[in-house]
């Protein structure tokens, strides 16, 4: 078996460290970064290293301080989908069964994470923009809200609303058209799953 050789890369984030990291990345190393921003986690991901936040210096007299450790799976979103009331139950469940394959092909996010809500709303507590920026919407309109963590990229974002609505298209039928999506994001430590922890912090 060949020998797996690992290589540690400080202010990794950008510049000189994140051009070192991808050289190094290059020649077979697997690479474990660490840096003050977050962005070292996108890094990490393309990489298909180990990304960590924080830092090693100390205080005289005082511990190393803690580092947050991210390995390559994030946590899924919290999804909320809205339409006009008249849908059936499976119709709904349609829309939440294939959002959240769209978000585990293109989120990498764990299996059984998962919290949807869905609300219907009547015609006078529904409005939407009709032909906003040339799109011509109907009344089948679905508006879904995804707050996450502030741990993807840019390129995972566009494959996750063209996911969406290539999945939504084929099952249960909707217009690309008529799928408008809101992604929220936020810390990692602004989650909380339940015991009054924060599981990712």
């Amino acid at each position: 078996m060949a020998e797996q050789r690992i290589v540690i890369v400080t202010a990794a984030s950008r510049g000189i460290g994140a051009a070192c990291a991808r050289e190094l990345a290059t020649r077979g190393y697997t690479v474990t970064l660490m840096a003050r921003s977050e962005e070292v986690h996108d890094l990490a991901r393309d990489l298909d290293g180990l990304g960590y936040v924080g830092s090693v210096t100390r205080e005289e007299g005082k511990p190393i301080r803690h580092i947050d450790i991210w390995r390559g799976e994030s946590t899924m979103p919290l999804t909320r989908i809205s339409l006009k009331r008249g849908k059936t139950a499976a119709y709904r469940r349609a829309i939440m069964d294939n959002i959240y394959r769209a978000m585990r092909e293109t989120f990498n996010g764990p299996e059984d994470d998962l919290f949807m809500t869905v609300s219907e709303h009547d015609d006078g507590n529904f409005l939407y923009g009709a032909t906003y920026l040339g799109i011509a919407r109907s009344d089948d309109l679905v508006i879904i809200q995804i707050t996450a963590a502030d741990t993807r990229t840019t390129d995972q974002k566009k494959a996750l609303y063209r996911r969406i609505a290539e999945r939504l298209a084929e099952d249960p039928g909707l217009r690309p058209e008529d799928v408008f999506i809101s992604l929220v994001e936020v810390k990692r430590e602004n989650w909380s799953f339940g015991l009054g922890d924060a599981q990712y912090a």
